[in-house]
């Protein structure tokens, strides 16, 4: 039943962004491969770049060549991912990443 809850949140934090404010502490957060499923089966994103990498986490950028939407991700060591981030139209940005660290697909 708790694999159901987290894409539920997760598809609902990205349907409804205009309830997000700066203020909010929450963020969708769960495991980084069920994270990584759910950006790639429900909104057809791969992994485009690595934005930055501490000795803690990782942040990635996940986009959607299709629908030009776009996720960045907070990675923790400990195997948890957040979304930190998301919007759509990322095509008009597309040049800016590609010096860009590379991340695998899949």
């Amino acid at each position: 039943m708790t694999k159901h809850i987290f894409p539920a949140t997760f598809a609902a934090a990205l349907a409804f962004p205009a309830l997000a404010t700066a203020d909010d502490e929450a963020s969708v957060c769960m495991p980084v491969g069920e994270m990584q499923a759910t950006l790639i089966e429900w909104y057809s994103e791969a992994p485009r770049a690595t934005l930055q990498k501490t000795a803690i986490t990782e942040t990635q950028l996940w986009v959607s060549v299709h629908t030009g939407t776009w996720t960045k991700l907070e990675v923790y060591r400990d195997g948890i991912a957040c979304v930190i981030d998301q919007g759509a139209d990322f095509r008009a940005e597309f040049d800016q990443f590609a010096n860009s660290e590379a991340l695998p697909v899949g």
